[in-house]
């Protein structure tokens, strides 16, 4: 039994570090609650919104520094993306 128990124990260590070394870094409590860093880790992922002439689609990122939704429009052959609304035009 006791023997059993060991490879068990073992056997959790060696998941736990090949886990942890294929992220590439650790887990913070930043990445976890603060409003600019943290992580998202609810599996929930944006539904991409394709525009009218079927070359763009809008795509969001957070600010870190507002902590607001920004939209971007980008170009789905090259990957260039500009701001979807401009305050200024």
């Amino acid at each position: 039994m006791h023997i059993r128990r060991a490879c068990a124990v073992i056997f959790a260590i060696l998941i736990f570090v090949t886990v942890s070394r294929a992220q590439g870094r650790l887990l913070t409590l930043d990445d976890i609650y603060d409003p600019q860093k943290r992580i998202n880790f609810s599996g929930n992922f944006s539904q991409t919104t394709w525009l009218a002439d079927g070359k763009h689609y809008l795509h969001f990122k957070v600010n870190p520094q507002s902590g607001l939704r920004e939209f971007f429009k980008v170009e789905a052959a090259t990957g260039k993306s500009e701001p979807f609304y401009n305050e200024q035009q």
